[in-house]
């Protein structure tokens, strides 16, 4: 799995993963899923709850969705991704804030993705409106990824 949006040439070689997308930056995400999207972040970031920097990697973007993907449809997008980061991850921190996000998916009803075999994803799940979360740990840089990803539009 890549860490950061892919283009249509880099979805064919890793489109099995389960957060994967094809970003289409040139259409503009309609406002009130990024405010939902937003918000969702916002709520993985209480869980994480690590009081380190956060910043934007790709911020939002229209994109089309891990299913769409091997089906060719990589022109249109029918989801949203956001894309930040949390910085200078303490080593004893990590396990403690992947339990407390796993505790915050269980409780919210997201199901874990079980099928998924890239050691760098930690965590990842989804709730049943459809969106999608993920966590990946940056080797050697101290750097957690989160994506979040709304339901496909096309379903």
């Amino acid at each position: 799995m890549t860490v950061g949006f892919v283009d249509a040439s880099e979805a064919d070689r890793s489109a099995s993963g389960c957060l994967d997308v094809v970003a289409v930056p040139q259409v503009a995400p309609d406002a009130a899923l990024v405010r939902e999207l937003y918000a969702h972040s916002s709520r993985i970031l209480d869980a994480l709850a690590l009081r380190r920097r956060v910043g934007r990697a790709d911020d939002v973007v229209s994109v089309v969705c891990p299913e769409c993907v091997p089906w060719g449809f990589t022109e249109t997008p029918c989801a949203v991704g956001h894309q930040w980061y949390v910085d200078r991850v303490r080593d004893t921190a990590l396990p403690e804030a992947l339990v407390r996000l796993g505790v915050w998916f269980e409780a919210g009803g997201w199901v874990s993705f079980e099928d998924v075999a890239d050691a760098s994803l930690l965590s990842a799940a989804r709730n049943a409106e459809g969106y999608r979360a993920g966590v990946t740990i940056v080797a050697g840089e101290r750097r957690l990824m989160v994506r979040v990803i709304t339901p496909c539009a096309r379903v």
